[in-house]
């Protein structure tokens, strides 16, 4: 079964004539031909112009300009002039599967509670890809379900950007891209998860991620960790009207301390942290005003106050996530209800 609906692509570019006839090259491969190819030249000084204009010969194509402003604004001034139903996001330096919008649309004709469909990643060149990168990479490719995306929608972005195909009605719905101090494509799924979207990806990679030093996550402030970290608590205070519902921090480690200190900075009461580090028990945080670390054990006495608690687990520590999920549960604990991971 497919999807009848307009395709529209979004694919802002900026100086980046090397790359872009590989992109245009994949976007005219699909075995489901896109409607649209709406592409933002965002105040090019290289060859950029030159490459799209050969390119609207052999595409269904139109070329805005953009302003330099940034990738957010080129993102909504392309979104402002886009037709179709659905939004396919590509970068300029990426490679479409020739079957990635046909499967995508097989996804949504299959899923129609879907909002967002995504897709496997694999990053090259290999040579240029780190084992960081490739640990990424497989656990975006494992998440494929609703659940398994609003389960680690705190953790990091559950979703490549440039793999997503958007209803585009519910993307104008949430205000498009917003310009943020923190990553723009993390902000709007944040904010379409608020929104009660729901996320999936088909089965089989459909998309090549290009791994180069200058990228934008690579050498923009914004995209730094600890802006990374603000961004989400941001949503999650948001989201669960920290404001007034109180938390318990699962972690007193690196990880726990820096949530604890951005979710006061944003007006949350931390109750206590909870670590099983017996030199950290019964000690106080300096960095948030004395607040304790308690064992484990107290996390049902803490858990029973009212309003009832969140807890927020910010443990670092990679391949943890079972053993923590699996103390949740034995805690009476719900992800996303009585508990969220953040780390």
């Amino acid at each position: 079964m497919v999807l009848r609906v307009l395709v529209s692509v979004l694919l802002p570019v900026r100086n980046d004539a090397r790359h872009l006839w590989q992109a245009l090259a994949s976007i005219h491969r699909q075995t489901r031909p896109v409607d649209e190819v709406v592409a933002v030249d965002d105040a090019s000084g290289d060859l950029t112009h030159a490459v799209l204009k050969t390119w609207s010969s052999r595409l269904p194509m139109r070329i805005v300009l953009g302003s330099g402003g940034g990738i957010a604004r080129a993102l909504n001034t392309g979104l402002a002039v886009v037709q179709g139903d659905v939004v396919v996001r590509m970068d300029a330096d990426d490679v479409m599967h020739p079957r990635r919008v046909a499967a995508q649309l097989e996804h949504l004709a299959q899923h129609p509670h879907l909002g967002v469909v995504g897709t496997e990643v694999v990053s090259f060149p290999s040579s240029r890809v780190s084992a960081k990168r490739q640990k990424y990479d497989h656990w975006l490719s494992s998440l494929h379900t609703p659940e398994e995306h609003a389960r680690d929608m705190f953790v990091e972005a559950p979703l490549a950007h440039p793999t997503a195909m958007i209803r585009s009605a519910l993307l104008r719905s949430v205000g498009g891209y917003q310009v943020v101090p923190w990553p723009e494509d993390y902000d709007v799924w944040l904010r379409l998860h608020r929104a009660g979207a729901a996320f999936g990806k088909p089965q089989g990679v459909l998309h090549f991620w290009r791994e180069r030093p200058e990228r934008l996550s690579r050498r923009h402030p914004d995209y730094t960790r600890d802006n990374i970290r603000r961004g989400k608590l941001h949503h999650l205070v948001e989201m669960f009207g920290l404001r007034v519902r109180p938390i318990v921090i699962v972690g007193a480690g690196i990880e726990g301390k820096a949530a604890g200190r951005v979710l006061l900075g944003l007006g949350a009461h931390i109750l206590a942290h909870v670590d099983a580090d017996p030199r950290k028990i019964g000690g106080r945080l300096a960095g948030e005003g004395g607040v304790r670390v308690l064992a484990p054990s107290e996390v049902p006495r803490l858990m029973a106050q009212t309003p009832r608690p969140l807890a927020v687990v910010a443990i670092g520590t990679a391949g943890h996530k079972p053993q923590l999920r699996a103390e949740l549960q034995g805690w009476g604990l719900t992800e996303g209800g009585d508990a969220v991971l953040v780390a």
